[in-house]
This record gives structure tokens, C-alpha cells and sequence, in this order.
């Protein structure tokens, strides 16, 4: 099923709900590992959110979580490592092994980088095809000392596996608000948003750093937000994005200041902006005051499709896309999507309204 958005804001192809059945599980298929010069390519390898994110399936005790694969040309640029990444990179094919080779941590929450071990130190055991560079991690502060510590803890895994190399070494790079990456035309630019814990006190946030990003070249552009509540900044930084990439968490209320079951239902978010997630409502204003061509919702709890589809369209009449793993995002003179399911409440939301 594939969705075209044109740059006008206006929905010209008709969601193509037959060609469903046609099309195979894209987790069995690998895609090609050189993306259409002038365009980029967003995958999303995982949308969970905590220990049971992603995956749907209520039943099963963990899920995937949050990552996002931006792929330019021959580079590839990931966002988040959450659990599984490194199964998920595999789906898209043996070349990934080496092509992801950069890693934009929007903060250090476990459900963003415990996939990251895994991610560091399996392809160097791949016997071809494998990456043979440094593991760059840029992320912000203490993502240096992380990055440090976790090379210290696989020590004795690198001697013993004969992998002790300078390419087999993990870097951590603490980064603040600005541009972070700029080459061949591709612009990385990092921006701060607040995850601080809920109800502590401002001066007191800058203790608890986060970032999202926004990605920019050949004039697309996409924007991630991490983990934040509302944020003016994000907003900002944001303006004129083909495609917003936004966490949702809590009720429609409030920011959410838990993302377990009664997290997802509200019951434990905090009234008003007090939270450190943003509610639905709230990323619903966000989303009207960005205007992207399409805005797309990430890192949520399993199970709240529709009440996250019903619940923004009270506030956004925008095109909408709730994620779901292995779904393809590609932008260039139109955005295109390939949802990674059959699901309904995973295949484009088209506008409604005038735009």
C-alpha cells in the first residue's frame, strides 16, 4: 500500500487498500541500500514505548522499541537504539551491517539505547559485510561516558574475540543545540527539548538533557522529537519539515507522566503541560502549528492506534500517520508511504480538511 503526499499539502493518489494483500510482509523483504539521489528515506524500525512497546500484540510480555533509520543516498543515519534495533536492521538486508555506522541518541533512557551493545559489537563478528569503522554515538551529555563505560563492560569480549581494533572501537560524542552534521548537502542539526522529570523544578532541568533532531537536504527535510513534553523549542526547529516524527504519551489531558497501561489511559497523567510526555491533544497543536506534510506519531504504548487517530483529528485535520514497525517513509517531490502492516489504523490518515 503506498500513499503519496504531494509538497501542495494536497492528497492527489487514492490509498490503495487492495494493493494490501498484494504486497509481502515487508519484514521478509530487504531493501535496497542506496536511496534515490535527492531524496530521504526514513524507516521506522521500532515505535515502542517501555518495556512493552510496539509490536501490538498485547499478550507479549516485551516489544520492539523506539528507532528510526534516515537513510541519504549512501549514508545512513540512526536515531535511537532501542531493544531489537539490531534484529530490524538485519530485515532490511547485509549491507546495513556496515552501512550504519552513526548513531543520534535523543537521551539515555534504556528503551533508546539498550539495543546498543548489540548494535556496536555484532557486525564486527560479521565474516563479510560487517562494519570496519569506529561505532560513532552522538547524543547529549553523558553520552561520552556512557559510550565509555559500555566499551569497558565488553572489554574482555573484544581480547577474547580477537575484535580489540581501532574499528572496533565504540565513540561516544556529547553534542548541544546546532548544526552537529554537515556534508555532501546533509544537514544534522540537533535541537533541546525538555524530558525532564515530571513536576521538578526548572532551574533544576538542565540536569536531565534531551534532543531531538532535524534532518535536511536537497530541500526535504525531517524532524524527530525524542521524548519530550510540549516544547516551544521543537516547534521552532521544526518550521517548514516535509515529515514530523512525534512521540505521544499520557492521556489527552495532560502529559502523561507514566507510559504503562494506565499511562496509556491517562489515569497517570499530570493535568496541563506537567508531565514529561506530550499528551495527544497537545502533539495534535503541535502538528497544526508545524504544519508538515505529514505528521507521524512514535514511541506510544501497544494498543492505542485509534484513540490516538480519534483523539488528534478533535484538534488536527492534517495527513496522519500512526507508526508501526518496518513502515517506509520516502521524501522527495512527494512523500510516500509503505506501512509495515495491514492494520488500518497504520496506513495514512489522509486530511481532512481544507489545507
Amino acid at each position: 500500500m503506498i500513499t503519496r503526499l504531494p509538497n501542495s499539502h494536497v492528497l492527489i493518489a487514492t490509498v490503495l487498500l487492495t494493493a494490501i494483500v498484494a504486497i509481502p510482509s515487508f519484514q521478509a523483504a530487504a531493501q535496497d541500500a542506496s536511496v534515490e539521489k535527492g531524496t530521504i528515506r526514513v524507516t521506522l524500525l521500532g515505535i515502542g514505548a517501555g518495556p512493552r512497546g510496539g509490536q501490538f500484540d498485547i499478550q507479549r510480555p516485551v516489544g520492539l522499541q523506539t528507532s528510526t533509520l534516515v537513510e541519504i543516498e549512501a549514508r545512513a543515519f540512526l536515531f535511537d537504539a532501542g531493544r531489537g534495533v539490531l534484529e530490524q536492521i538485519s530485515k532490511l538486508g547485509g549491507a546495513y551491517f556496515a552501512k550504519v555506522d552513526r548513531v543520534y541518541l535523543t537521551h539515555l533512557h534504556g528503551d533508546h539505547n539498550i539495543g546498543l551493545p548489540d548494535l556496536w559489537l555484532t557486525p564486527i563478528r560479521v565474516p563479510e559485510g560487517g562494519r570496519s569503522v569506529p561505532l560513532q554515538v552522538f547524543g547529549p551529555a553523558g553520552t561520552e561516558e556512557m559510550a565509555r563505560h559500555i566499551a569497558s563492560a565488553f572489554e574482555y569480549n573484544l581480547f577474547y574475540n580477537g575484535n580489540s581494533s581501532a574499528a572496533s572501537a565504540l565513540i561516544g560524542n556529547d553534542v548541544r543545540q546546532g548544526i552537529i552534521y554537515e556534508a555532501d548537502g546533509i544537514t544534522i542539526t540537533a535541537f533541546d527539548v525538555d524530558h525532564s522529570p515530571a513536576n521538578i523544578a526548572s532551574e533544576d532541568r538542565v540536569d536531565y538533557p534531551a534532543l531531538g533532531f532535524r534532518v535536511d537536504y536537497a530541500g526535504h527535510s525531517v524532524a524527530i522529537s525524542g521524548d519530550t513534553r510540549f516544547s516551544e523549542n521543537l516547534i521552532h526547529y521544526s518550521e517548514g519539515v516535509d515529515v514530523l516524527i512525534h512521540e505521544v504519551g499520557g492521556g489527552a489531558g495532560g502529559g502523561g507522566a507514566g507510559m504503562g497501561a494506565m499511562g496509556a489511559m491517562g489515569a497517570m497523567g499530570a493535568s496541563g503541560r506537567g508531565g514529561h510526555h506530550t499528551s495527544i491533544l497537545e502533539a495534535g497543536e503541535i502538528f497544526n502549528r508545524v504544519q508538515p506534510e505529514l505528521a507521524v506519531y512514535s514511541h506510544f504504548s501497544r494498543g492505542t492506534n485509534q484513540r490516538l487517530i480519534d483523539q488528534t483529528r478533535s484538534v488536527y485535520d492534517g495527513a496522519l500517520l500512526v507508526g508501526t514497525e518496518m513502515t517506509v517513509i520516502t521524501i522527495g517531490s512527494s512523500v510516500e508511504v509503505i506501512p509495515g502492516s495491514d492494520d488500518p489504523s497504520t496506513a495514512v490518515q489522509p486530511a481532512t480538511g481544507a489545507r
